[in-house]
């Protein structure tokens, strides 16, 4: 059995997993670089809507609730991502900085292909 000590210094080092307020806001920042139009997404009487909408040219509008790294959506927040997308939107949760620059780029990609 290993004491404190030898744990705390084995946890040395290692870098914790970002807050998911600071995914979210790196990943918007990230999209206003590119010119995508990002809003914060509230309902005053509807609980459990995702945190944000990234609206991407040609009409193409993205639904993102953003999560601690590994963590999911709560049952509340799964029933109301899964109305949006029985309605046909484009929904996603993101967990991490990396996943989120990715999510930005694909559908900037995405947007640029559809022909109006």
């Amino acid at each position: 059995m290993k004491n404190f000590k030898e744990k705390e210094q084995k946890d040395w080092g290692k870098a914790a997993d970002p807050l998911e307020k600071t995914i979210e806001k790196t990943v918007k920042d990230y999209a206003r670089g590119l010119k995508v139009l990002v809003r914060k997404y509230s309902s005053p009487s509807q609980r459990s809507v995702p945190d944000d909408i990234f609206f991407f040219d040609n009409g193409v509008a993205v639904f993102v609730e953003f999560k601690r790294k590994g963590k999911r959506p709560t049952p509340a927040q799964a029933e109301e991502l899964g109305k949006l997308i029985d309605r046909g939107y484009h929904v996603l949760v993101i967990d991490n900085i990396a996943e989120g620059k990715r999510f930005v780029n694909h559908y900037i990609n995405y947007a640029a292909s559809i022909e109006r």
